[in-house]
């Protein structure tokens, strides 16, 4: 039984004794008192049945106390930890709906920009052209293949058509000397740095250069993908990554080296793809 319980049950019962105080008279109890006791036993035996119901259904009723005090409140320090935790929680969840908004944005980005495939090429020959090493596919006009397309194995540009028959295009690799793409140079270790964009063209050696990098240093295993700002290239394919860093003594631009990430010696199918978007929504090259 609570304390509520109790005092209530206290209550009813005193009222009861009371009561019989008043039937009883003022004496000694004599015979005829107890005859008189007697007399009113069963009033006060129906008394007694009214308050232990009444007590009983009071107990179930009104809610149990607890030894906090008459207030009912938690103490103050387990307040304020309590709010502290809903401030964290609310934090979170406005962190993570953030999160999610960019990545929708993000990814709507990227469909925007994702390379429409205009035909499935298979690689039948390689030479040397007078700007560099070049490949030939078994795909040309007749198949919708165009100038200054691209040819895309995965998520990797390995070349750019620059001439085109009834059924054979050329190629340039991007690590040869005419080849030029507009890269963003994308921090490793600084994810929440800005992309750098940068001119990547091709050095002749197997590897290539990515010019006007001035912002901050770059690190080895940065990846470089292309920018798209021309409207003739894919948006955010991957070029290479960068394998060499350096910048002379009293220079603001960075030399910086970037290797392809593929074998392009070891090709054998590839992708001739245009970008989804047009060159109006690219800035022109300065």
């Amino acid at each position: 039984m609570t304390s509520r319980t109790r005092r209530y049950t206290l209550c009813l019962l005193g009222t009861t004794v009371v009561i019989g105080c008043f039937l009883v008279p003022p004496r000694r109890l004599s015979s005829t008192a107890m005859g008189y006791l007697s007399a009113v036993s069963p009033v006060q035996r129906l008394l007694a049945r009214a308050s232990r119901t009444v007590a009983s259904g009071l107990g179930r009723v009104l809610p149990a106390r607890d030894d906090r005090g008459e207030n009912d409140l938690p103490p103050a320090a387990e307040l304020i930890e309590q709010l502290a935790r809903e401030r964290a929680y609310r934090h979170e969840y406005e962190r993570r709906l953030e999160a999610l908004g960019d990545f929708v944005r993000h990814r709507d980005s990227l469909d925007a920009c994702q390379p429409e495939p205009v035909a499935e090429a298979e690689i039948i020959g390689r030479g040397a052209g007078p700007d560099g090493d070049v490949v030939f596919i078994d795909r040309g006009g007749r198949h919708g293949v165009r100038d200054r397309m691209v040819i895309v194995a995965g998520q990797s540009v390995v070349g750019s058509i620059y001439a085109t028959g009834p059924t054979v295009s050329a190629a340039l690799l991007p690590t040869s000397i005419g080849s030029r793409f507009a890269g963003l140079l994308i921090p490793g270790g600084a994810p929440d740095a800005e992309p750098e964009p940068g001119i990547v063209v091709g050095q002749g050696d197997g590897t290539m250069k990515m010019k006007y990098i001035t912002r901050r240093r770059p690190e080895v295993g940065d990846q470089v993908v292309t920018d798209g700002r021309d409207g003739t290239v894919p948006k955010y394919l991957l070029i290479g990554q960068v394998a060499q860093v350096r910048r002379e003594p009293g220079q603001l631009v960075y030399d910086v080296t970037v290797a392809p990430v593929r074998d392009l010696n070891r090709l054998v199918t590839v992708i001739v793809a245009v970008p989804t978007t047009t060159r109006e929504e690219f800035p022109e090259l300065e």
